[in-house]
C-alpha cells in the first residue's frame, strides 16, 4: 500500500519540477491579448466603435498577417 503513494509522490514532485522549468519570457511577436493579435487594427477598430458610440465585444482578435 505504501508503493502507490511513492509514485504518486514522485510524480507530483517531478511535475512541479518541469513546470519551473517552463519559459515564459515572451517572444517579440506575442502582445498583451495573445500571440500574433494586430494591436494596430484593434486599437483602429476600439477608436472608430468609440466615435460611433457602439461597444466591441472581441470574439477573436484580428491576426497579423505576413512575415
Amino acid at each position: 500500500m505504501k508503493l502507490p503513494w511513492q509514485m504518486l509522490s514522485l510524480m507530483a514532485c517531478a511535475g512541479a519540477t518541469l513546470v519551473g522549468c517552463a519559459s515564459t519570457s515572451p517572444t517579440s511577436d506575442e502582445s498583451p491579448l495573445g500571440p500574433g493579435v494586430d494591436e494596430r487594427r484593434v486599437a483602429q477598430v476600439e477608436a472608430a466603435a468609440r466615435r460611433a458610440g457602439v461597444d466591441v465585444h472581441w470574439v477573436n482578435y484580428p491576426r497579423k498577417m505576413g512575415p
